[in-house]
């Protein structure tokens, strides 16, 4: 990830939100390549802890289609 860590990541303001709020589903839509899913995994193990499902955005969507 570009000389990234998923350590590095600032996940605690997310993390407050998910537990103060009432939030159901965090959609995931990150780019289909390997970076973005394993950020997609990483986030999808962290956000479920607090009970709220994850769904991400289904691949091959067409993009400025007319």
């Amino acid at each position: 990830m570009d000389d990234h860590d998923l350590n590095d990541l600032k996940l605690d303001p997310l993390i407050d939100i998910l537990k103060r709020s009432e939030v159901q589903e965090v959609i995931l839509a990150l780019n289909p390549n390997i970076d973005g899913e394993v950020m997609s995994r990483f986030l999808a193990s962290v956000i479920s802890r607090q009970d709220v499902k994850v769904t991400r955005l289904a691949h091959g969507l067409p993009v400025g289609a007319t």
